[in-house]
């Protein structure tokens, strides 16, 4: 991320967002596979010495395939991450906060876990 001069920041994911997503549903045997994304990084410091960040989430292109008893069933659809807002020490440190996504006009539970590491005389 870089700095303004007003002390914002901001960055988009060069390398992309990976995705992990798993599932059981008893007696199937199921597959996901969901595209990389990427994301807009947007924050800033607060005045208790805080990483306020920002992140806006691209769609993604989801699959998915289920097999049991009565047969074999999927599909593919978008799949979008809600918007987020963490914080977290300006020195750097690791979170892990509820965060869910929508796909197929579901909203599905989960977890994001981002890791801030500062670079040494970086702005």
């Amino acid at each position: 991320m870089t700095v303004d001069e007003q002390g914002y920041l901001i960055s988009s994911s060069e390398s992309g967002v990976a995705w992990v997503y798993a599932q059981f549903i008893p007696n199937y045997s199921s597959s996901t596979s969901i595209s990389r994304g990427t994301a807009v990084l947007t924050g800033r410091i607060d005045e208790n010495g805080q990483l306020v960040l920002n992140i806006q989430f691209s769609s993604v292109d989801a699959a998915d395939t289920n097999c049991g008893a009565p047969g074999c069933g999927g599909g593919t659809y978008k799949a979008l991450a809600d918007p987020l807002t963490i914080r977290l020490p300006a020195a750097g440190g690791t979170s892990s906060v509820p965060h869910s996504f929508t796909a197929a006009g579901q909203s599905i539970p989960g977890n994001t876990t981002v890791t801030v590491i500062p670079l040494d005389g970086a702005r």
